[in-house]
Formats: C-alpha cells, structure tokens, sequence
C-alpha cells in the first residue's frame, strides 16, 4: 500500500498538513494534493504521520464527481493513477501557460490551479525565438531525430524541418537552460501569477508546488528529508539553482534553527550555497533531492515527462 509522510506547517496563521515525497513518490500528484490542503479544500485526520494514496485518490475523485457531475468516476480513476506513475508535460516556448493539455492536467484545471513552467522565450529575443516558437518541446525533439536520421533509412523522405544552424541554437538552448527555467520564464511567472496564487510549477523536471508571496516566488519543499525541520519554503529568484530556504514565517532558514544536519538527497540533486550551512555540515554539501522525470528516447533525447524512474 502506497502511502505518503505528513508534515505540519503554518500557512498563513493556520496550522495545516502536508505530505512529502519519498525517493519514489509521484511529484504531479502529490503537488495537487498539497495545493488542496493549503487551500483547506480537503482536510486529513488530525495528528496522522502518514496517509494512504488510495485515500487520498478517493476524497480527490469525490470532490470532483460533486462539484463536476458529468466527469466519469472510472475515467477519474485511470488517470489519477497513471498521475501517480507521472504525467507527460509537453511545453511550449511562447508563454508560462503554453503547455499541451492532457487529461491530468485537466484535473488541475477543473479544481481552478494553473500548471506553469518557466521555459520561456521573449518574443524580443531574435536569436531562440525564430526558432522555438514554432514547436513544442517533444515536436522539437522529434525534430531532431529526424535531422540525426534523414537520409540515413532506405526509402525514407522524411526530412527535418531544422538547418544545420538552426540544430545548433536549439542544442545551445537545450545546453544553456537545462533547468527548463529561462530568465524570461521567470519575469513572466512573476509578473502572471497573482499575489498569494498557489500554482503547480514544471521545473528541473519536477512538478512543484509554487506560491507567489510579497511579489517574490517560493516552492514548497516537500523532500521526505526536510519532515523534522522548519524548512518550508525555497526562494525562486534565479535560473541558477542558488537558492535559499525559509520557514513557514517566510524568514530565512539556517540549519542552526533545528540544530540538525541538512539532509542529504539522491539522485539529481542541488546544491544548497548557504555559508552557514556549509559550515555545519562541512565538505558534505547539503543537497535536497529533485526528481529527475525524464523518459529515454532511443536518440538520446528526452521528454519533459514527470514519471517515477
């Protein structure tokens, strides 16, 4: 049975549960979940450590069927499984909203949350943006496999829609903003999403929860390492993974206020550049886990897919 760790944290002057990922756990899912709880649309058993999926799953699907008669209980329940196996998240250049809809997705807009990503291009931009606008991010991929491969299949006249230069720039782009975060991504996320918005952000890889607070972007933390402290929130302020950590109060987080060492994470992790953690924790650099939800394609490539590896 598929459960989750919970955590108790103060939410704007409410004490309220959240639950946390495990090595495995299902990021898209767990980032409704959390955003459902934040927003006390559903509630857990006072004082649990740890809840079900199949419980969860229910008072989600309950919710739904309620205020959404015409949606299918069975249709519901396929898909909220296959989002606990990950979900394929196929953005668009053009704006924070431009990613293709599927029926997982489709979930969290019938409970009104915006899924985001911040792999944006400005339309200023005369070097990526000629280029970007016209696809997708697994169109352009494909794109790609059929410059690597054309003309190398008998009978085959399929060709790239990309020149040898244009190849370049998108493998440079690819190169230059792994994190899928772009500094145009982040004026719009900024600039989009509304004071105090809880919103499911697509970054790194990873489904995140993403609060806009005071005009500045936070992403819950929800590593299973974190469960004991009073780290509660990341700052996203820049594309370049130096971040720092608050609490449930928005101040800013040291380890010396548990008095505890930084957990360390697992695969696809970020370093932390904080002197003072540094100084607790000494040459073993703290890192948190961050979901690498990628799936392989026989070029090499990868889709931007939120699954469990």
């Amino acid at each position: 049975m598929v459960s989750f760790s919970v955590k108790y944290i103060e939410y704007f002057g409410d004490i309220t549960p959240i639950v946390l990922q495990s090595d495995n756990g299902p990021c898209p899912f767990l980032a409704l979940i959390n955003i459902l709880l934040l927003r006390h649309m559903i509630s857990l058993p006072i004082d649990i450590k740890s809840v079900e999926f199949d419980y969860l799953c229910t008072t989600v699907i309950d919710i739904l069927v309620e205020s959404h008669t015409q949606l299918d209980i069975d249709q519901l329940k396929y898909t909220m499984l296959d989002m606990q196996r990950g979900i394929d998240v196929d953005c668009g250049f053009k704006n924070i909203y431009d990613i293709t809809i599927s029926s997982e997705i489709d979930i969290f807009k019938h409970f009104g949350i915006n899924f985001v990503h911040g792999w944006v291009v400005s339309t200023y931009d005369t070097y990526y943006y000629p280029i970007l606008y016209r696809f997708t991010y697994n169109k352009l991929m494909d794109q790609l496999v059929l410059y690597q491969t054309q003309g190398t299949t008998d009978g085959s006249n399929n060709e790239s829609e990309l020149s040898s230069e244009e190849v370049d720039i998108v493998n440079n782009f690819i190169k230059n903003y792994s994190s899928q975060l772009t500094e145009e991504g982040l004026i719009q996320l900024v600039t989009n999403l509304q004071e105090n918005e809880l919103a499911i952000l697509f970054y790194n890889n990873h489904c995140t929860v993403v609060l806009k607070y005071n005009k500045e972007l936070y992403c819950l933390v929800t590593d299973i390492g974190y469960r004991e402290n009073s780290c509660v929130w990341e700052k996203l302020d820049n594309i370049y993974n130096d971040t720092s950590f608050y609490d449930d109060k928005f101040q800013k987080y040291t380890a010396e206020m548990d008095d505890i060492k930084l957990p360390s994470g697992g695969k696809g992790t970020k370093k932390i550049a904080r002197s003072t953690w540094l100084s607790k924790v000494g040459k073993n650099t703290a890192k948190i886990s961050s979901k690498t939800c990628n799936s392989p394609r026989s070029s090499g490539r990868r889709r931007s897919k939120c699954q469990l590896m």
